[in-house]
């Protein structure tokens, strides 16, 4: 069967955006980078001369982080299954993470554990989308509030001015893809996808699981905010712990649009951009990203990878 050439031209457009796409991305990486080497040697030696006592208390709180996920998913599943068999999950997804980007690879791995466990689909990838609702709620909450009690931060956010005719453009975007939902609404796709969105309101309706999922997520960046924080501690540095929620935000940020596992490179290049900006010295904020990417990056990968083979074993 001869190929659509407008078909072909079109896929052709849009893997060039996405490579112009993600150069644009690298180069602003490897500035930010750049611009670090020449306080390398003086960040290995803050390193070396880290006061271990801190950094053991931020692995303390890197631990907490997945007793905190699991807790989020244990309370938006119904606690229908055993808090330890999530953990278990939770801990694989230290390896599962590592394979694809943004994220992907956890979601997935928890699919897979729901639909093996009795859900549905559309159940199960509603309780993995409520969970990332939630994360993003539970940031914007604690944002919100810090922004609030210190609105002196706002001077340091450079927003693009999105003028009424953008605005306009979006809106009209997003009718058309809706009324397109609506006339495709009986396609297979759709109707999953139709049936997961009604499954997440189901799961985000106000209740105590809810609540309660809402209060792991805000402990999960809690304390991922904490651990950044005493990884400059470590070091000599300051970074309390309000200006780290947002250097870390913007780190998220930055990862979750570079297409590595795990965001390497852009959660970097975003940590080190954001305590840039909040006045920690060049030499420190490389060292701590260095310490706070090797206990949320790196050292969840053996206890994820020996998780992931047991959940493996158990549902081949």
């Amino acid at each position: 069967m001869a190929r659509n050439p407008v078909l072909q031209f079109n896929a052709g457009k849009i893997r060039h955006r996405k490579l112009v796409f993600q150069l644009a991305i690298f180069c602003i990486i490897f500035f930010v980078f750049a611009s670090q080497l020449s306080s390398l040697e003086a960040s290995l030696d803050a390193l070396r001369q880290a006061d271990l006592s801190i950094v053991a208390v931020a692995f303390l709180a890197v631990c907490a982080t997945f007793l905190a996920a699991a807790g989020a998913y244990s309370a938006l599943s119904g606690f229908s299954q055993s808090y330890l068999s999530i953990l278990k999950v939770q801990i694989a997804s230290g390896f599962a993470n590592r394979l694809l980007p943004a994220g992907l690879g956890g979601m997935g791995l928890y699919t897979f554990y729901f639909r093996k466990n009795g859900f549905t689909l559309p159940n199960a990838t509603a309780v993995v989308a409520s969970n990332n609702i939630l994360g993003i709620l539970a940031n914007f909450l604690l944002i919100s509030t810090i922004l609030i009690i210190n609105p002196h931060y706002l001077d340091q956010l450079k927003l693009p001015d999105a003028g009424l005719g953008t605005i306009g453009i979006i809106g009209g975007l997003l009718g058309i893809v809706a009324a397109l939902l609506y006339v495709i609404r009986n396609h297979r796709f759709v109707r999953y996808m139709l049936d997961s969105i009604s499954a997440v309101r189901v799961s985000l309706r106000i209740n105590i699981r809810t609540l309660v999922a809402v209060v792991c997520s805000m402990s999960l960046t809690s304390l991922n905010v904490l651990a950044l924080s005493l990884c400059v501690s470590s070091v000599s540095g300051t970074l309390p712990w309000t200006e780290a929620l947002l250097v870390l935000s913007a780190g998220t940020l930055l990862g979750a649009v570079v297409p590595t596992p795990g965001g390497i490179g852009g959660v970097e290049a975003g940590l080190l951009a954001g305590m840039t900006a909040f006045g920690v010295p060049a030499a420190m904020g490389f060292a701590s990203v260095l310490l706070y990417r090797s206990l949320t990056y790196w050292l969840p990968i053996l206890p994820g990878l020996l998780a992931f083979n047991q959940l493996r074993k158990r549902y081949a």
